[in-house]
């Protein structure tokens, strides 16, 4: 599909360059059509249509008032549908970390990954994966020849069709972004914030170089069937049996991949019986703690979608993440208040029971590798563990945020899904969510530290306009932050919201040679001991 989109917008350009033929109902057409797809084939879509039509302003191609005139009615248009199809709904989430890193490799055509049996060549950094465009060894001989003969003139097409080379251009530098890469070397042009965040919209840059791809292959193979005779049916053949035998290999692990994903849906005789005999009656099916992306959310939503379900078990590219929090601290309200609704049921993938207010009756089953709660439901005769905890937030204790805890049920805006040590506070503001029946928290943390480049981690701690700590922490200092409750007001969730100011945070990938870590990291947290 975007293979057909963008080389659709590619036709519409060399109509452009060759005929003059600019038909706005084709490239409206295409620009709707590429909206419901996906972002980034509208952007190719979008680039393509604009530079066009700006070239035929400049040209006098159009009259002023007609070039302006599609600008505006597509420009509506197109906004209508973002709104409709709701991209507009999330917010920052629109612009996140990663340009740089999600890239074009300047050695892309030969970077052959497990589709060359001859050439082999692995992609040299990880995001590099998004700008994978192996041409084949059959096509690149088909370079080599080509170039060999004399035949490539690359100057008088881009005198015939400079819209198109521009087009070239835009993609291209966006694909290497500003982390330039030849091979394992990268080179780095700095850019100012303002700049970053805008191309935050398109992290995943690397793919701005399929359109380019798709010129390069356009134009040589264009230029062989020029040749003379039988030279053309010879050549093209040739090259196209040297690209099957280089990257059927490649081709047949795909397709091996593919069926066995398919086959069977074996997921849905895993979950079946849960949905048909237990969770079929509820209205809502809720993810703990609320989450983009989570465990089985794939699952989860097929079947609220078989049993016409609400879920927010759900995976999005790109969500508000203010939003996420906001819900994922009125869930754990009712769930530690007790006030959770009696038409929904709460998945889960730990037993979460202990930091939990159960009403009487009510018990967390266990259903093969999920957690849930049914309010209502006494007995699941298929469930293979029944528990009965109903203790909630009423004594001291420490409370493990690393994977393998449950403490991360308390960590709502700014952090880093956790890790087997614990988990990263991410960006300048990070919370934790408690009760307010808890009258002091000990924080176990571990800053980000580099020595010689970053000796220091400045945090405040808040609830509400409240300070409640303000520590700097360095290589000598304590790894112990104790913090006290007794002036914290609780917000209209009925939760003590302990917000915690990171003042210098910073990207690992600035302080260490290799890494390609860009969050901003500030502390690790690995433990939280609560007292009531």
């Amino acid at each position: 599909m975007a293979f057909f989109t963008f080389t659709v917008a590619i036709y519409l350009s060399l109509r452009y360059s060759k005929e003059k033929e600019l038909d706005n109902n084709k490239w409206l057409l295409l620009l709707v059509f590429s909206i419901g797809i996906h972002f980034y084939l509208y952007f190719m879509v979008f680039v393509n249509w604009a530079i066009v039509y700006l070239y035929a302003l400049f040209t006098k191609d159009k009259s002023k008032k007609e070039i302006v005139q599609y600008f505006f009615i597509n420009s509506i248009i197109s906004l209508v549908i973002f709104y409709t199809l709701g991209y507009l709904t999330v917010g920052s989430g629109s612009s996140v970390g990663g340009y740089g890193y999600f890239k074009a490799n300047l050695l892309f055509p030969i970077i052959s990954g497990s589709y060359s049996r001859l050439i082999g060549l692995e992609v040299f950094h990880p995001g590099e994966s998004e700008g994978f465009n192996y041409l084949g060894l059959g096509f690149v001989v088909l370079i080599l020849v080509m170039v060999f003969f004399g035949k490539v003139n690359i100057f008088k097409k881009i005198r015939n069709h400079k819209p198109l080379f521009t087009i070239s251009l835009v993609f291209f530098f966006l694909a290497l972004s500003n982390i330039i890469a030849v091979g394992s070397k990268e080179f780095v042009i700095p850019l100012p914030d303002f700049i970053l965040n805008i191309c935050g919209n398109f992290r995943a840059s690397g793919r701005f170089i399929w359109p380019v791809t798709i010129l390069i292959y356009i134009y040589f193979i264009s230029i062989t069937l020029k040749l003379d005779g039988k030279w053309p049916k010879i050549l093209l053949s040739v090259c196209l049996l040297i690209q099957i035998v280089d990257t059927s290999f490649a081709w047949h692990a795909n397709h091996q991949s593919m069926f066995k994903k398919n086959q069977g849906r074996l997921f849905v005789n895993t979950y079946q019986v849960l949905w048909s005999n237990y969770l079929k009656k509820y209205s809502n099916i809720r993810w703990v703690p609320t989450d983009n992306s989570s465990k089985r959310w794939a699952e989860i939503s097929y079947f609220a979608n078989k049993y016409k379900q609400n879920t927010d078990a759900v995976y999005y590219a790109r969500i508000d993440t203010s939003k996420v929090a906001s819900l994922r601290e009125s869930i754990f309200t009712e769930l530690v208040s007790g006030e959770y609704k009696n038409d929904t049921a709460y998945i889960m993938d730990k037993n979460y029971s202990e930091n939990l207010k159960l009403k009487p009756g009510d018990r967390i089953f266990k259903f093969k590798d999920l957690y849930v709660l049914m309010p209502g439901v006494m007995n699941c005769s298929d469930c293979t563990v029944d528990t009965v905890k109903n203790s909630s937030f009423i004594k001291d204790k420490k409370i493990d945020v690393t994977s393998h805890g449950t403490g991360n049920i308390l960590l709502s805006k700014g952090w880093s899904s956790p890790e087997v040590w614990g988990a990263w506070s991410e960006g300048y503001e990070s919370n934790i969510l408690v009760p307010d029946t808890v009258k002091n928290m000990q924080l176990s943390v571990e800053p980000f530290l580099v020595r010689g480049k970053h000796e220091t981690i400045k945090v405040n701690f808040y609830c509400g306009i409240t300070e409640l700590a303000k520590v700097s922490i360095g290589f000598d200092s304590s790894k112990i932050i104790n913090i006290t409750l007794d002036n914290c007001v609780k917000n209209n969730n009925g939760l003590f919201i302990i917000k915690a100011y990171i003042e210098n945070p910073v990207q690992p990938r600035e302080l260490i040679a290799g890494s390609n870590d860009f969050r901003f990291i500030g502390f690790g947290l690995k433990e939280i001991r609560v007292t009531y």
